[in-house]
């Protein structure tokens, strides 16, 4: 028998019930945001849930390792400029997150 890994949707099926209905047969569900219903997402995150680093820039998608996506510093890949880095490292400030804390923002693939 054959296991599903991915449920794509439309916008219309952006419930968190339905993300956790698909979690539990351990498959991804893929549903674009419903941007007319979404509520203002917490301040550290923009619209398309990625992260802020500590001066401001929103992180960028760096790949994803097992439940984990991870966001890593604008600077180091050339997505900001001209201003000073947040971290001291040159490959900049990383962050992971667990898709499982929060089903219906984060996802791998991560949402653009």
């Amino acid at each position: 028998m054959e296991r599903t890994n991915y449920i794509v949707a439309d916008a219309s099926y952006e419930q968190r019930k339905n993300y956790e209905a698909v979690a539990h047969y351990n498959a991804q569900a893929t549903v674009p945001l419903n941007l007319r219903n979404e509520k203002i997402p917490p301040a550290v995150f923009s619209i398309h849930c990625n992260p802020r680093c500590s001066i401001g820039y929103y992180m960028v998608y760096w790949g994803c390792d097992g439940d984990y996506i991870k966001f890593r510093c604008p600077h180091a890949p050339g997505k900001a400029v001209g201003v000073s880095w947040c971290s001291s490292s040159n490959y900049g400030t990383v962050i992971k997150i667990n898709i499982k804390d929060d089903l219906k923002r984060f996802s791998i693939p991560h949402r653009t």
